[in-house]
This record gives C-alpha cells, structure tokens and sequence, in this order.
C-alpha cells in the first residue's frame, strides 16, 4: 500500500489472484496447494484494501472525522491510545496500519493524528506478546514484559521527537490544513 499508494487498483488483481488460489489449493502436490493458500491470502488481503478504501471514500462524503483532528499533547495521546486499542482489537498492527493509510489517503485524518495512530499501533501490537505469555514460563513472561516496556518506551521517544518526524516525512502540521467546508 505504501509502496503503490491508493491510486493502483488493486482489486483488478484480487479477483484473478483468488481464481488461480482454488484451483491449486485442491491440488495433491503440497507445494501448489501452499502456494494456492498463499495467492489466496493476498487476493482476500487485496480485495480488503480495496473495500476499505471504497468505504472511506463513501464515508467521507457523510461524515468527516477530520473535525476530531486534535493538536498539541493531548491530541498526539489520544490518537495512541486509539491507535494502541485499535491493535489490541484487530491483533494486528498490519490491519491498523492499512486502515491509518487508508484513512489518511481519504483525508479523513490529519497526517499528525496518523503518526500516533501508528505509533500506538506499535504499543498494541505488544498485546500478543503478553497472551502468549500468560501460559509461559518466568522468562516467557519476562521476555513478554520486556517486549511492552520497549515497544513503550521507544513510542514515548517519538511522540518526544514527532515534530522532526513529521517534519522528515513532509507531513504539514494540522493547522496548515484546509479546514473542510460543511456539506
């Protein structure tokens, strides 16, 4: 997504990609039917970007969530709360980080409100980690402990340094944006 940006289509390719998945996901050769789990994997993973953004597109004529957009401290920790749960919900920082994209390609959210996003979506993903810990054993779970004080402490570090980090990725701060006209 990052790499191709929103602009691709890349539903074209998730409807042939997913034909050619269940035809060798019944094959006896266990080499074709993995690659057929694997193309089906990408094909569902691709056709759910593309609904994703289609629903962000029509959201965003009904209701704009850029009016939640909030500046300064308290907005950066917010959004990494939000961005943490969001994680914590989906278990997968990959989902969060394709719904942030999706939604900041949208323009439903501010580029500043998009970093903690993510970077919360760093803390969160810190949850599997500490589940699968629940059944380990003392180191498991210290190793589980360690994992969450650093995905912490280094989401503490850029929410220090977020200035220069949006600065380095040319992301304008929130009150250079044009504010939305009411529909």
């Amino acid at each position: 997504m990052a790499g191709f940006g929103l602009k691709v289509k890349i539903s074209a390719y998730a409807l042939p990609m997913l034909a050619i998945a269940i035809v060798l996901v019944f094959q006896k050769n266990k080499y074709l039917r993995g690659a057929g789990f694997v193309l089906a994997g990408l094909g569902f993973l691709f056709l759910g970007i593309h609904h994703m953004k289609e629903g962000f597109e029509a959201f965003k004529d009904q209701f704009d969530l850029t009016r939640f957009a909030m500046t300064g401290l308290l907005g950066l920790v917010v959004y990494t709360l939000i961005g943490a749960a969001a994680t914590v919900v989906m278990q997968s920082s990959h989902a969060t980080m394709a719904l942030i994209i999706t939604a900041l390609a949208a323009g439903q959210i501010s580029c500043e409100n998009a970093l903690a996003l993510a970077i919360g979506a760093n803390i969160g993903t810190t949850i599997t980690a500490i589940i699968g810990a629940m059944t380990a054993n003392y180191q498991g779970k210290r190793l589980a402990l360690a994992h969450l004080m650093f995905n912490v402490v280094t989401a503490g570090v850029a929410l220090i340094f977020i200035g220069p980090i949006r600065m380095s990725v040319s992301c304008p701060p929130v009150w250079a944006l044009p504010t939305p006209t009411p529909r």
